[in-house]
């Protein structure tokens, strides 16, 4: 019987870079930034909030291969790599770069007066695979359940999906779902060797008998299925599933 394990990270908590352009909240160890407690999770390496003040970019030079994932959740991001793409990832949307070693791209606030929130998710790659960089929009059909975002090479669409998703090289999925207050939810995972990470974007929601507010996350192995109920209206959750072995 697989032993379960569960870490909670709060959202106060989380590691903090600032200056002038960019505030960056980090979950996991990043940077110089750095605590036994906040070891990367399976496959899952970094999930950093990051608020971009007006007319700013930032450029990031990939070091190794990585599975890049940019959610905006606050305004639109101007978006440009070096292997040539060039626009704009509104909210709604999702981009996702596969990027090797001496790749890069650049993330630009084109608002003139406000400052844009994101997400970006940074996953380590089973094998080396193609290179790309994709963006799609994603749409909330109802609320109260889980819609894949994106999905590795074993699982190119989700249930119920008529377009392929956006893909990754590691065997990982992600989806997001809008809940009302109280209802309850069970997550199948869809692979045995998969641990489950819940990031809270808005509201509360009780996970496995814990409870987590906006912007904290929970990490939990050694399971096959998790429940959780929203406790506020509107509730916003992401749920990743990552190869922890």
């Amino acid at each position: 019987m697989k032993e379960t394990k569960v870490q909670i990270y709060k959202a106060d908590l989380r590691f903090e870079s600032k200056d002038e352009a960019l505030t960056r909240l980090s979950v996991f160890n990043f940077e110089h930034h750095y605590h036994e407690s906040r070891q990367p999770f399976g496959n899952l390496i970094a999930v950093n909030e990051e608020t971009l003040a007006p007319k700013n970019q930032v450029f990031r030079h990939v070091e190794t291969n990585t599975d890049i994932v940019i959610i905006p959740m606050e305004g639109a991001i101007r978006y440009t790599d070096s292997l040539g793409n060039d626009d704009i990832i509104q909210t709604g949307h999702i981009r996702v770069f596969t990027a090797n070693e001496g790749l890069s791209y650049t993330l630009e606030n084109p608002y003139g007066e406000e400052s844009i929130n994101y997400l970006q998710v940074w996953i380590k790659p089973d094998d080396v695979g193609e290179i790309g960089s994709e963006q799609q929009k994603f749409g909330f059909h109802g609320k109260n359940k889980l819609f894949p975002i994106f999905a590795g090479p074993e699982n190119k669409t989700g249930e119920g999906n008529h377009v392929e998703l956006p893909k990754i090289r590691s065997n990982a999925t992600a989806h997001l779902g809008i809940f009302d207050t109280r209802k309850e939810v069970v997550h199948h995972l869809s692979g045995n060797k998969n641990g489950l990470f819940a990031f809270v974007l808005n509201g509360e929601f009780e996970f496995e008998n814990h409870q987590l507010e906006k912007h904290d996350a929970m990490a939990i192995s050694g399971i096959s299925k998790a429940a959780f109920e929203a406790l506020t209206h509107n509730a916003l959750l992401l749920i990743l599933e990552t190869p922890t072995k």
